[in-house]
């Protein structure tokens, strides 16, 4: 069996028991991730432009097309239809920051659209940028793409923003989507797991694994009346971003968005619907301020 990274704590994520037979990129701009090879099935997580898998042998027969894969970058199990697929092409060093970013056929706004990609899409960038005389944007060259992206759009791997919240209220007003993982749809896990990632605290995809993964986390117990900005708090199968010590962030069902309200408000909502409270909070441990960003 592979071990992948959260592999080896509690709770793990299965790995499937078949050989690897392929390793291989996503070149689609999304590609969801099935709960069984039948896209009228459950979308339970989406792979982005960019990410690494593992393709498995499986032990039940599989139709023309599709493949049951692990992702190299949380190491999610499931099943991924073939054509968004291919083998590796590069290696990223870059993620895109903003709920979506253009990428042009030159380093100017005003050139030739490429394509559009979500947040938390992988490239591979040149390190120094080309200005635009006209608008004086700044703008990166995406090897394999032979495209150009704007500089402020994009965040190299080594770099890492201070404040998740920043990257969060991005997502405000954006839909819910079950299995969502990108700028332009995600779960409650994902929003986390998104903005976490880019501040320097990786975590797995799911809430409820997330919030066993202890090493992510500060080992102090965090109180109610402690909250502060950048505490995750977690419920029976959901989570949710503290901004302050008095609001989260969260996408939830209701409203089917991603939204900002009152924590109060919200432990009373689950409350009444589900009879559960507020379950645990986690203060994660993000990058050293020395290697952080911040973006406005």
């Amino acid at each position: 069996m592979i071990k992948g990274f959260f592999a080896g704590c509690e709770p793990t994520v299965a790995t499937p028991q078949g050989e690897v037979v392929f390793k291989g990129q996503i070149v689609a701009s999304i590609a969801p991730l099935y709960i069984t090879p039948n896209a009228q099935s459950m979308q339970i997580s989406q792979l982005v432009f960019g990410e690494h898998y593992r393709e498995f042998s499986s032990d039940i027969e599989l139709t023309d097309g599709w493949h049951l894969v692990q992702s190299l970058r949380d190491d999610y199990t499931g099943y991924v239809y073939s054509p968004e697929t291919v083998e590796v092409q590069f290696i990223g060093n870059a993620k895109v920051s903003k709920l979506s970013t253009a990428l042009y056929s030159a380093p100017s706004m005003k050139s030739k659209l490429m394509r559009i990609l979500p947040f938390g899409a992988e490239l591979n960038i040149e390190r120094v940028s080309v200005s635009d005389p006209l608008s004086h944007h700044e703008f990166f060259y995406v090897h394999y793409l032979e495209a150009w992206v704007y500089k402020d759009h994009v965040q190299f791997n080594d770099q890492y923003f201070e404040d998740p919240i920043e990257l969060a209220r991005q997502f405000i007003g954006q839909t819910y989507l079950w299995g969502g993982r990108s700028g332009w749809g995600c779960d409650c896990s994902a929003l986390v797991q998104l903005c976490y990632e880019l501040a320097g605290c990786r975590l797995p995809r799911d809430a409820n694994l997330q919030q066993k993964y202890l090493p992510a986390f500060e080992p102090e117990s965090i109180l109610r009346d402690q909250i502060s900005a950048n505490d995750l708090l977690y419920w029976p199968g959901h989570v949710a971003i503290a901004s302050s010590s008095s609001d989260l962030i969260h996408a939830t069902r209701v409203g089917m968005h991603v939204v900002e309200e009152p924590i109060d408000t919200v432990c009373q909502r689950i409350f009444d619907e589900t009879r559960a409270d507020l379950s645990i909070i986690h203060r994660p441990i993000l990058a050293a301020s020395s290697q952080a960003v911040s973006r406005h």
